[in-house]
């Protein structure tokens, strides 16, 4: 990875490659030039030139030293909409047009989220406002942004939304007062903190209007969340958008909401959500504090199977100055002391220590935590969210989670279920393919449907959002086939198709099915017989074939070769 200022010197550079050698030996590294006019069409200086994103591959490069190299790169700009350098990624040349386009993908957003965040660390002092059109984007994601003054006028605006209003200059938006922009004044935007509001101005489907945190709140905490897991208060994830149209999570949904109404004693019940690994747990821990009344100050998080054992006390309780050798000189607050007035969420807490699960025992019954190597207490409120894939009771029966802590932590339990049980699977599959292609270049067919439909989906929402983010780059533009998805969803571990996408005819042996795949097994003779009958049905079409028993296209030419199947008109002979 290079990254060059403005006339495309290069400033920094990263490799993990074992060809750092020959990067440097092709003077891919810190102080060389790569302005166009000086090495001809190369990334860098191609982009800067085109004030675009391009990738330049193998031979494309104009200096014949280059051709063995896959040069993808953006241009970086500022707050102003004006390239300051550009970020480039280098591999080796490849004729694969998936890692082509997978590579120019990657590069592309991480110049969006450079300039994204160049935008809001200047305008950090304003009021920030983001439109987007998935509710399940985060903030840190939100790119379409523009920033006002005190009067409610637009000062700043991000390129990615100057796009999306079809707009060219920036001047021209530039001393705007809000409502001309979007048709809603600003007041009505940033009145309540996180809430969507719909724009009816926008014609290209839905797109809604919300108040974001500035920068500078972040500042303020001494911590960022890659550090200390402080994560801004404000967030979209509305609890109903969450549940989406499953009717065992909106009755989830409908309970948190009576229950974050609700007070015991002074404070708030503790939550204890429940699911398995990849169901979104901490997505809803984030809407659960953006739904109560903590939702201006900090949501703290803790992923207790993350942090080494030694280490998980002083991120949870802190410590006082001169605790630990290399310790920080002035001590360290600590995640709970950090959550004060907010909400702190405590992931896979089974796996957290005994000893921790006592110190975490006396806080939440004391309402005080006490540093490590400290003198005194200090009093705290927060509303405690905890998480597991693993069933706790069962962690008690085995003497790994204390009982008297259970009962602390689960004021109420929520069971997020698994996505194979959702009754909302188009839902999320449309959402999150606009999410990761906003301009819907990419079709998913109806064969990839149906594999979405009857895969078992193990990683849950997390592995959906990670095969549609792979279909989109993989696949670019165009309608996505079978030939587009990973294998292991047609496979390893696909569920059973439906008879009408078998098409077997009546002879074929029902038994033979591999109830893991709900494929055909193309095993033994006799499965090299049902391929052979599938292709006959198809008329020697593979992609037709494929769909008929479940495959993907690559299995079925892997087998055709592996049992010697050749076209009938082939100069091989008749099969």
């Amino acid at each position: 990875m290079l990254i060059t200022d403005k006339d495309g010197a290069a400033v920094t550079e990263y490799c993990d490659s074992p060809m750092a050698r020959q990067f440097k030996d092709q003077g891919i590294a810190v102080g060389t030039l790569w302005d166009e006019s000086c090495v001809g069409t190369n990334g860098v200086g191609t982009a800067l030139a085109t004030e675009n994103a391009i990738t330049v591959n193998g031979v494309e490069h104009f200096h014949k030293s280059l051709h063995r190299f896959m040069c993808s790169a953006a241009p970086l700009i500022d707050h102003r909409g004006v390239q300051y350098g550009a970020l480039n990624f280098t591999t080796t040349a490849t004729d694969d047009a998936a890692e082509i386009r997978r590579v120019d993908a990657y590069v592309r957003r991480a110049a969006k989220e450079l300039h994204t965040y160049t935008f809001r660390t200047f305008f950090r002092e304003h009021r920030l406002v983001a439109i987007t059109d998935s509710l399940f984007k985060e903030e840190h994601e939100m790119s379409r942004l523009l920033a006002l003054d005190e009067g409610g006028r637009l000062v700043g605006v991000t390129n990615e939304l100057l796009a999306f209003l079809g707009v060219e200059r920036r001047q021209a938006l530039i001393g705007l007062p809000l409502d001309e922009i979007i048709g809603l004044d600003s007041e009505t935007v940033l009145s309540e903190d996180g809430r969507l509001h719909r724009l009816e101005c926008i014609e290209q489907g839905s797109a809604y209007a919300v108040g974001v945190t500035p920068a500078v709140k972040t500042a303020r905490l001494g911590v960022g969340r890659g550090r200390s897991g402080v994560v801004p208060s404000v967030s979209e994830l509305e609890l109903e958008a969450l549940a989406g149209g499953d009717d065992r999570l909106g009755r989830t949904v409908a309970l948190c909401r009576r229950l974050l109404e609700k007070r015991a004693q002074g404070a708030d019940i503790p939550l204890l959500l429940q699911g398995e690994t990849g169901t979104g747990k901490d997505t809803f821990a984030r809407a659960l504090h953006a739904a109560s009344r903590r939702h201006a100050k900090s949501f703290v998080e803790l992923n207790c199977a993350a942090i080494p054992e030694t280490l998980i006390d002083s991120e949870l309780f802190g410590y006082a100055p001169g605790t630990f050798t290399g310790g920080l000189k002035g001590g360290k607050a600590g995640r709970i002391v950090a959550a004060n007035d907010g909400t702190l969420f405590l992931d896979e807490i089974g796996d957290m220590p005994l000893e921790s699960q006592t110190r975490l025992l006396r806080v939440l019954a004391e309402r005080e935590v006490h540093p490590l190597g400290a003198a005194r207490s200090v009093p705290v409120d927060f509303r405690l969210v905890c998480a597991s894939h693993r069933d706790l009771m069962d962690l008690v029966r085995a003497g790994r989670f204390r009982e008297d802590l259970y009962y602390r932590v689960c004021g109420a339990k929520l069971t997020l279920p698994p996505l194979r049980e959702r009754q909302d699977l188009d839902d999320l599959v449309a959402a999150l393919h606009v999410e990761f292609d906003p301009d819907t270049d990419v079709q998913l067919s109806t064969d990839v449907r149906n594999v979405f439909r009857r895969y078992p989906w193990p990683g849950n929402i997390r592995q959906l959002r990670n095969v549609i983010q792979y279909v989109v780059f993989s696949r670019g533009a165009g309608i996505a086939t079978l030939d587009d998805l990973p294998e292991d969803l047609l496979t390893e571990r696909a569920g059973k198709p439906s008879p009408a996408l078998l098409h077997i005819t009546p002879s074929a042996d029902v038994a033979s099915i591999d109830p893991g795949t709900g494929a055909i097994p193309v095993v033994g003779r006799s499965r090299r017989d049902e391929l052979l009958e599938a292709l006959r049905q198809s008329s020697w079409c593979v992609s037709d074939a494929a769909r008929r028993i479940g495959v993907s296209r690559a299995t079925v030419h892997r087998h055709m070769k592996k049992h010697g199947l050749v076209r009938p008109d082939t100069r091989h002979g008749i099969v």
